[in-house]
């Protein structure tokens, strides 16, 4: 029998620096800090995006595709102790996140173009990434949590 997938709702506004400064302050004694975070400011996540030459993903979440699948790469506090190999997936309001752990050498293989040892994978994720991730290139980007004008607040 298959996983049914965790389906939730992400809702992610823009706020002004100053808004989420007071805000953070007034909602940090109602909230546990995330298990990952490594102070009070959180946690750092660095991404690698997957599309294909039509940068297709892309598209499809500039013009609002309801329907519609990322694949990525993450690395969270600049270490490569931890990389995940992850597909979110979107339907309608809905949203699922998968992920697969990998191996540095794994990511050294699939950066460099070769998916060829996901099919041999454990993974049920894996083994979809391996099919669907042929001919599709990567590109690189930061998961920022600030920048000097505005925030992302991600609930």
């Amino acid at each position: 029998m298959r996983d049914r997938k965790k389906l939730r709702h992400e809702l992610k506004f823009y706020i002004h620096y100053h808004e989420f400064m007071g805000l953070r302050e007034r909602i940090k004694s109602l909230l546990l800090l995330d298990q990952n975070s490594v102070d009070e400011h959180g946690y750092h996540i660095r991404s690698l995006y997957f599309d294909n030459i039509y940068e297709s993903a892309l598209h499809d979440k500039v013009d609002g595709i309801l329907n519609r699948r990322k694949y990525r790469i993450r690395i969270y506090n600049k270490s490569d102790a931890v990389i995940k190999l992850e597909r979110k997936s979107k339907w309608n309001e809905y949203v699922a996140k998968e992920s697969a752990p990998m191996t540095r050498s794994e990511f050294e293989r699939l950066y460099r173009g070769d998916a060829e040892f996901l099919r041999e994978a454990d993974s049920e994720l894996k083994l979809g990434h391996s099919i669907k991730l042929r001919g599709w290139t990567c590109f690189g980007g930061w998961s920022l949590r600030s920048s000097s004008d505005v925030h992302l607040l991600d609930l």
